[in-house]
């Protein structure tokens, strides 16, 4: 981008840092907008760009919580510990739990969760403590299209090869409105089913395995009691 090349991105971080809340919120925006390259995430990350861009998710204008949410989202895609884990540190996930539910800030907040969450166990787990689960299937329910597919992606990698946020979700009673945007709008549909086929069926292989081990043992137990107690009576 023009403005990584020309060196833009620690003057913007100084504007949000030390920006009023109009130049916060413009500069946030610029930010929010260098998502095309993840290579340019590393700009931000550089110039101490999650610390403000954190605290802007508390204090400052719808507009301007969006636009950090958007951008910590891009930053959280350049590497587990520079990004993801660096906002979490930061305090970023209960603020954006706050967002979810905030109409502008929606979208952006729980995009930067999936993000923040994404191929990452220990953000999945955190997440989840943190309560995230129900605010994001209360977005399924909602009519924000926008924000039911970040929130169906947030899910989604919140459940990624974890059996525990998985069991987590079908508890709070998510797989109901999962499949309920199943048969929405066709691009939902394609999206979600994208997002939540791999974890449905690994739930779902889950529950059967301990259905059927279940059952096996039950069987096996009875079937050795039956014997014993058959023999020892012929005995």
């Amino acid at each position: 981008a023009a403005v990584v090349d020309a060196g833009g991105v620690p003057p913007l971080v100084k504007l949000v840092r030390t920006g009023s809340a109009k130049v916060q919120e413009a500069a946030a925006a610029a930010l929010a907008s260098l998502d095309a390259d993840v290579a340019h995430q590393g700009s931000i990350i550089k110039a101490g760009g999650i610390l403000p861009l954190v605290a802007m998710l508390r204090g400052a204008s719808a507009a301007g919580q969006a636009y950090a949410s958007q951008a910590l989202a891009n930053a959280a895609k350049h590497s587990a510990e520079l990004g993801q884990n660096a906002i979490v540190k930061a305090g970023a996930i209960p603020l954006l739990l706050t967002l979810l539910l905030v109409g502008k800030a929606q979208t952006p907040a729980a995009s930067a969760l999936a993000q923040i969450a994404s191929a990452n166990r220990a953000n999945q787990l955190a997440i989840g403590k943190a309560g995230g689960i129900a605010p994001l299937l209360a977005l399924l329910n909602g009519r924000n299209t926008d924000a039911q597919v970040q929130a169906a992606a947030a899910l989604a990698e919140i459940a990624a090869d974890n059996p525990e946020t998985q069991d987590s979700i079908v508890k709070s009673g998510g797989i109901g409105p999962l499949l309920a945007l199943l048969s929405s709008r066709t691009y939902i549909h394609t999206y979600i089913h994208t997002y939540m086929h791999a974890y449905i069926h690994a739930y779902m292989h889950t529950y059967i395995h301990t259905c059927i081990h279940a059952y096996m043992r039950a069987c096996i137990h009875t079937y050795i009691h039956t014997y014993i107690h058959t023999y020892i009576h012929a005995y």
